[in-house]
């Protein structure tokens, strides 16, 4: 039995509930279970991380798909430029479009705050400040910009080896797919620990707001 109280989400029995489903269900469905719940507490945090880490390799593969795929011609800078351009805006969409699933999954979006203040009682002025110190706003490409200032993807020398037929692509390839998933850490890792804030503050809130 589990003592709860659905207005006041941080008292009681609640996340050790979330935690015995989280336990309980079936491991094909776990993943799906765990996406689909808030990240409310710090332990449901870091559940949540582990899901989307988890989802890492699939994304870097696919980057390092489109950078295995060989330049026609040397000779043809403009197509080849143009290519460059075109792969690697494709493998910044990837990054960029996980990194928004990453924010909207740790609850960083307006949206989740917004609910999450309200569940808490909260002082969403207060979560919301948290956010933008940490990223400068809620817009994704700005905040993966943010995140991975070290990293470019794919990078020039990266490009050039696709000159090099077949071993070019083979080097290229791997070199893209480590990018790439440095890249999903890092914007992960920064995301996990603005989570955490977020949470605290919450946490502090209703600590003080029972001390009154």
């Amino acid at each position: 039995m589990f003592l709860i109280d659905s207005y006041k989400l941080q008292k009681f029995d609640f996340d050790l509930l979330e935690r015995r489903l989280v336990e309980d269900v079936p491991k094909l469905k776990k993943a799906a279970f765990v996406l689909s719940l808030q990240a409310a507490s710090k332990e449901m945090i870091s559940l949540k991380v582990a899901e989307l880490r988890s989802r890492m390799w699939k994304q870097a593969a696919l980057s390092a798909g489109l950078a295995a795929i060989p330049n026609a011609s040397v000779h043809r800078y403009r197509y080849t430029w143009h290519r460059y351009y075109t792969r690697a805006r494709c493998i910044y969409s990837i990054v960029t479009a996980e990194s928004e699933f990453y924010f909207t999954q740790l609850g960083l979006d307006e949206i989740s705050l917004r609910r999450y203040a309200r569940l808490t009682n909260a002082d969403y002025k207060k979560l919301k400040a948290i956010v933008v110190s940490s990223f400068g706003g809620f817009e994704i490409p700005a905040i993966v910009d943010t995140c991975v200032r070290r990293v470019a993807m794919p990078t020039a020398a990266e490009e050039g080896l696709r000159f090099i037929p077949l071993i070019g692509s083979l080097i290229a390839a791997p070199l893209s797919f480590a990018g790439t998933y440095y890249a999903l850490q890092l914007v992960l890792e920064k995301m996990e620990r603005v989570a955490l804030e977020v949470v605290e503050c919450v946490a502090e809130s209703a600590a003080s707001a029972c001390c009154d």
